[in-house]
Parts: C-alpha cells; structure tokens; sequence
C-alpha cells in the first residue's frame, strides 16, 4: 500500500492523482508525509497593510521576537483544510463550529498543506504545478492572490510553516536528494538549507517565540520529534522513537507544549508533551488512526484528522482530549487542519485627561531643544539678549519648583539626549570637529567629550548606546549614525547612510533617522538602522513631515497619501496624513489618518502626543484615531522640527517656545 508521501511522489507521474489511497493506507511501521497542520503565534502583528505597491528594502531575519502589538487579543478564527473535489485535492475553510465549508482553491492540480500566517490574512500551501512538482504557494485568506515561492527545478517544494514574526517560511524539499528542512524569506527570497542527515526530515513546525523548529525525521531509523535552532544548530531528540513512530509536532500557542502523533501504543493518537520531551501524555484513544494535531490559536482546543469513522474527517477537541466533535459531515476525505489566529483590537481605556498649561518659564533667547531624564527638564539655550554677551547654556529645571536650579556652560546649545545616568548634547562651536558631549547630572558638571567629525546633528539614547547623525562634509549627500558605547565613550560603529541626515529616534527596536532630501525626483524619508548588526534594513519614503515617534508596537510619521496611492501622483491631489509603520516589517499599517499637521514626539497610555496647527499640543487617540485633547501653547520652537518632551513620572509635557520660554503643560 502507498505512503502518503509516496503518493505525493506519484503525481510526477500520473495524470489526474488520487491521494485518497495514500492517506488512507498510512502504517505504524514506515513514514509519512502528513498534510499540513496550522501554526500559531502569540507574537501578535499589526493590521492589514496599507500601500502593497511601496517597494522597500529587504528586511534581514535578526532571529529576534518582536513585542506584541498593545490593545489587541488573538481569537480562533476559520480552520483551513485540505479536501477531495473533483478529483484533486484543494484548500478549504470552516468555521470551527462546523458551518458549510468554503473552497478557497481550484485549481485542476492538487493543493495541500496550508498553514496560516501569524496574523491569519495569508496561507501558504503545497500546490502542484503543471509540470507535477509540489511548490510552496502563498494566497489571501480568501483564496485571491496566489503567488508561487518555490521554483523547485530539480526537485519538490512542500510542507510550509511560518516563523512567528512573518518574515520568513520554512519548508521541505528535496532539491538536494533527500528530504531536507530549508528556509525562505517570506517572499522566497534567500533559500537555505537547514538539516544535512541521511534520511527524511518532514513536517516543520515554528516555536512561537522563534528560538526552536521542531520537526519530525527517521535519520535515527523510526520517525523521532527534533527541535534546532532556526539555523540548523542545537539538534535535539525529543522523543525516543526505537519501537514506534513519532509524526506532525504542532507547539502550543505559550510555547510549553508539543502535540504530535505517535503509534507507541501500537495504533496512530495524538499525544502532547512538554517542550523539553518530558510528560509526554495520550490523548486520543479509538480503533481509528489519528494524526496532524493543529491548536486553536487561544489554546483551548485541538482539532485534528482521524478515520475513526471509516472516512478521514476533521474533528477538534479539548486539550486534555475530551470532548471529541466532528468538524464537517462530508463523505470526501478531509485532512491537514490548521486554525486561523483572528487579531481583534480591545478598545483601550481612554486616560482621564485635562490638559492645561500650569507654567511659563523664561529661560533666555531661543531655547533649541529639550529632554526629560534624570529628575529634570533640560533645555539647550541659546542667549543673545541684546547688549549682553552671547552664551550658549544648558538649563536644568525643577519640574516640582517649575524653577531654574543649574545653568551648565556649553559651547553651542544644540540637541538633547537623556540616559539613565547622563546628559548628551552636541558642541561644534570653533573645533575642526564637532563633539558629543557628556555631563553629569548628579554634578551638572561636563565629564566627557567625544570627537565624531564635523556636522554632527542630533543625539540619542538607549540603554546601552548613544546614537548621533551627521552629514559627511556638510554636503546633504550622504552621512552617517555613529554609536558610542557609554561605558567606555568610544565611538564602537559608524554606519553610512545616504542623504541629508538629521533627527535621529531610538524605540520599537530600532534606530529611526530622518533623511530630509528634498528635490524633484526624490522627497524625504525615513531610514531603518538594525541596532543589532549596525546596518541600514530599510529606506521607507514620504515623510511629509520630519518629526517621527515610536511606541505602542509602532513608529508614527506624517507622510504623503502618495506614498500608499501612487495613482495619485506628487501634484494637486496629493495631501498630508498621519501613518503608521510596522517595525517588525517597515511596511505602513491600518489606515492613514488625514491631518495637515502632524508633529508626533510621545506615545503614552494609548495616546500620540504632537504638536498641531496654531501651536496647540494635542492628543491622538490611538483607539479611535481622533483627535480628543488639544491646549494652545505660545509659539513652539522649530527648526526643521518641533522640541516637546513627555514627562511620563509627572504627567506633564514641556515644550520649547519660539522665543525665550518653556512651557509646562499638566495633563491630568
């Protein structure tokens, strides 16, 4: 009797194939190519993306989880599935309560494996193309929009499997001989080659944290769960396979657990163990086979295939493996469930606000920027009163006396940064080259200067770097971000970019800098740096405006409706709005939100705080996308960009006026 797999094979050689046979013919004693079982995350991602026709670099996969995106929780959504109809074999989905299912595909080609993306709006699947090989396709949750990854010459291409954070796909092939688990970018990109053992590896399945695949292989003789690392390395049995056989591991949504189906007690269940291999446990236990388990993505039931009823159905049932329920009554074989995450936004609690100005605060002529950090306000100044001698200060303010406590002399007054421990600011006043300097707030005295090379900008900090933009010779061609390691105040990576460089932001695991280009044929971005491998990953264009933020799973911008609708063009039709971009993929998210002005600076208990038209701070509400706080402050001091800082320990926001104040604003 033929294998699964073996009929899999098959098909390069016949017609019009029949799996049907396959399926049905799977023994304890030799492997199988299961159908594919969904995979979970609990990484949430952002919404639909908005703008598919913007091109944008190719992200590198950095092996790192992305944090889950705030106000949103993930429900069970349709359960994907492979079915007979007409003669081949085509992806369904049902709801899990049993409704009539929905062909999603129909081809006259056979379609198995699909595995949903983490974000459940895209499913990629085995599909068979018209020379007969088995390639790796992705479609729209509707079935639209079908694209080949895989283009497997020399061999097949099937069992697709996402990592958590959608950037890349693992699958099978045996384009080398054996069938080898290998890895893809999520548009096919960058194919490599995981495992390198005799035998067959099979059934890929992602760890919801990204850290582990888990996988099933007979290199060891009989069919053994393996976990590795998601480059190959960290092999691991899990289970001891000597006497049976162990197929189709499927995580759990925490991560803890792995369903998988064995024959260890002489007919194909469904068992669980714990993500290490201990506490392994039977769940099913009928006179039919059971396999391919696929959890709910809230991790309160499993549905799998079984032939318990003389057809392979689909049924689903509790994690402990009670309450067994038929999915679908159909007397087509059915197999390889796998179960859509639905993201579904909370509304988040709306912050009881009042916000009003409480304070003016003259500080000399023409504060330039202003950091919160330490206990204290900071305000570079810039002081030329007329007929007094010119000085270039840095102010420290009180928030609780609202007073000036500490005037620190500086040689020019420009931009701020706060860190855990020090103050950073930029002196390029008379010296062949700027420097960063460094002071100390517990002494307000100056502790450290560090050369960076002419035409330095702007400043930044993290916890573990400083980050500063300049432009190379001052021409606005090129520049570069140069990281300082505060341990040791040594410039530890100098990364070039191209344009003119200038407001740098740190947040969402990223390092955010404002390209300010403007000509005919190219208007200003936003650049992407990777603080981990110091390197550019993205050039996202149309920054309408160069105040950008981050926080709540996001980085905020205001940008040009060209930029997502090119039909527009750069003309009369083309307008300002508010976007959001995904860190995670760079790529915009949701819907853009019209707004003239839009001058973000803080994110805060669900809200973006920016600057406005006429001088008014105001709130966006990050739920309903509206404007529902706004209070007018005397004009706000502006260069390329407007200087406002949250106070998050005080509730208050502090902006730099054009002339020579700050202003406090309370906002509870």
């Amino acid at each position: 009797m033929h294998e699964h797999k073996e009929r899999l094979r098959a098909l390069e050689l016949i017609q019009a194939p029949d799996l049907r046979e396959g399926i049905r013919s799977w023994e304890p004693s030799g492997p199988r190519v299961e159908p594919r079982r969904g995979r979970v995350g609990v990484i949430l991602l952002a919404l639909a993306i908005a703008g598919a026709s913007i091109v944008f670099a190719v992200r590198a996969f950095r092996g790192t989880e992305h944090p889950p995106r705030p106000a949103t929780t993930i429900q069970n959504g349709k359960i994907a599935f492979a079915a007979l109809s007409g003669g081949y074999w085509q992806i369904f989905s049902v709801e899990p309560s049993g409704s009539e299912p929905s062909q999603l595909t129909t081809l006259a080609t056979d379609q198995l494996h699909p595995a949903w993306s983490p974000d459940g709006n895209r499913i990629a699947f085995s599909a068979q193309n018209a020379e007969g090989r088995m390639e790796v396709d992705v479609m729209d949750a509707d079935g639209s929009d079908v694209v080949q990854l895989t283009e497997g010459a020399s061999g097949w291409s099937y069992l697709p499997a996402w990592s958590p954070d959608a950037s890349r796909i693992v699958f099978v092939s045996n384009q080398d001989g054996n069938d080898e688990i290998y890895v893809m970018e999520a548009d096919g990109s960058n194919q490599v080659r995981l495992t390198h053992q005799p035998g067959e590896d099979l059934s890929p399945a992602w760890s919801p944290d990204g850290t582990r695949i888990a996988f099933q292989s007979n290199r060891g003789g009989n069919n053994e769960i393996i976990v590795m690392n998601p480059d190959g390395t960290g092999v691991t049995n899990l289970t001891d396979a000597s006497a049976s056989g162990e197929f189709d591991p499927a995580w759990s949504p925490d991560g803890t657990k792995i369903a998988f189906a064995s024959d260890r007690d002489g007919n194909p269940e469904i068992y669980v163990m714990n993500a290490d291999g201990s506490d392994v446990t039977r769940l099913t236990d009928d006179p039919g086979h059971d396999w391919n388990p696929a959890w709910a993505p809230d991790g309160s039931r499993i549905a799998f295939e079984s032939d318990r009823d003389g057809a392979i159905a689909l049924y689903t049932m509790g994690i402990d493996g009670t309450n067994p329920v038929r999915l679908i009554d159909t007397e087509a074989d059915a197999c390889c469930p796998a179960w859509q995450p639905m993201l579904v936004s909370e509304a988040a609690p709306t912050p009881t606000l009042s916000p009003r100005v409480t304070a003016t605060i003259p500080v000399g002529s023409f504060p330039r920027d202003i950091a919160v950090g330490a206990g204290a306000i900071w305000v570079s100044v810039n002081d030329f009163t007329e007929g007094e001698p010119e000085t270039h200060s840095l102010v420290r303010i009180d928030p609780v006396t609202n007073e000036i406590v500490a005037t620190i002399p500086v040689g020019t007054a420009s931009n701020l940064a706060v860190g855990s421990d020090a103050v950073w600011t930029i002196d390029s006043f008379d010296k062949p080259q700027d420097t960063v300097v460094r002071i100390d707030p517990a002494t307000n005295e100056v502790v450290g200067t560090i050369p960076v090379g002419p035409y330095a900008f702007d400043v930044a900090v993290d916890a573990s770097s400083v980050w500063v933009t300049r432009d190379i010779e001052g021409s606005g061609q090129s520049g570069e971000v140069i990281r300082i390691d505060p341990a040791t105040n040594e410039v530890v990576a100098r990364i070039p970019v191209e344009g003119r460089i200038r407001d740098v932001v740190v947040g969402e695991g990223g390092v955010w800098v404002v390209d300010s280009t403007s000509t005919l044929t190219r208007g200003s971005s936003l650049i992407h740096i990777d603080p981990e491998a110091n390197e550019l990953v993205a050039t996202i264009p149309g920054l309408a405006g160069l105040n950008v933020t981050t926080g709540g799973g996001l980085v905020w911008m205001h940008g040009w409706l060209s930029t997502i609708d090119p039909s527009v063009g750069t003309g009369s039709g083309d307008r300002p709005l508010v976007l959001r971009v995904d860190p995670a993929t760079d790529q915009f998210v949701g819907d853009p939100i019209p707004m003239s002005f839009f001058r973000p600076f803080a994110v805060w208990e669900g809200c973006v705080w920016f600057v406005g038209e006429e001088s008014a701070v105001s709130h966006l509400n990050t739920t309903t996308l509206e404007v529902d706080h706004s209070v007018d402050v005397a004009p706000v001091a502006q260069d390329s960009t407007v200087h406002a800082a949250l106070d998050t320990s005080t509730g208050t926001i502090w902006v730099a006026n054009y002339q020579n104040t700050v202003t406090r604003v309370d906002l509870k």
